[in-house]
């Protein structure tokens, strides 16, 4: 058995802290007009069998797809890109498991049960109260998905990552009902809508939020 690569702040932070909105971060860390990110999400649609959504908000329709992200947080293109992967060579459910589990049992899920943050070795868990902290506030002590797991073996492991992708999968998942109830990256989305023409009122501007927007507070 191979020995397990110890994570550092080399392989955490660069994309990790990407998505945790800090002063230090200024591409996600910019006033939230909260009722626009609610309506927003209350009226996100999506189009399947494409890496597309729709949204109209304030009279505003438009496409959200990562390219639009690209261009709206100015994120660098990688010439090559790792993680989403493609089928061929995302890795498999025993390779996650020896990766990230603290005992390198080659189990997965067991009786349906899947990989917790409890069973995450030490590197492994911090890694995941980064990266879920805009991906998945609420539910992060829970059960981790295969794509969250694999997102997390991605960038522990080195694997370039595209960002624009991932910021899109979680918003994209509110509108298909496949992640948690929070509505992710409230800021990120502020921007898009600024940058599309939809109106935005000074009154509703909030620095910082006291806590997550969840869905059960849509208007």
């Amino acid at each position: 058995m191979a020995p397990r690569r110890l994570l550092t702040t080399v392989d955490q932070f660069p994309f990790a802290i990407f998505l945790v909105p800090r002063l230090r971060n200024p591409p996600l860390y910019n006033p939230i007009d909260e009722p626009l990110v609610r309506k927003f999400y209350a009226n996100l649609e999506t189009i399947h069998d494409q890496v597309t959504t729709r949204a109209f908000v304030r009279g505003i329709a438009f496409d959200l797809m990562p390219a639009l992200i690209t261009e709206t947080l100015g994120i660098p293109q990688e010439d090559q890109l790792g993680f989403s992967y493609v089928s061929s060579t995302t890795p498999k459910e025993e390779v996650l498991a020896t990766a990230l589990r603290r005992d390198r049992l080659e189990v997965f899920k067991v009786i349906g049960a899947r990989l917790s943050q409890g069973l995450l070795s030490d590197d492994y868990c911090f890694l995941n109260l980064v990266v879920s902290y805009d991906l998945s506030l609420v539910s992060h002590t829970n059960t981790l998905t295969r794509s969250h797991s694999t997102l997390l073996y991605a960038i522990g492991t080195g694997v370039p990552i595209d960002r624009a992708y991932v910021i899109f999968l979680a918003i994209d998942g509110v509108a298909s009902s496949q992640c948690t109830i929070v509505l992710p990256f409230s800021s990120v989305i502020t921007r898009i809508c600024v940058g599309q023409g939809v109106p935005i009122y000074t009154s509703d501007m909030v620095k910082e939020l006291s806590g997550p927007l969840t869905k059960h507070t849509l208007t």
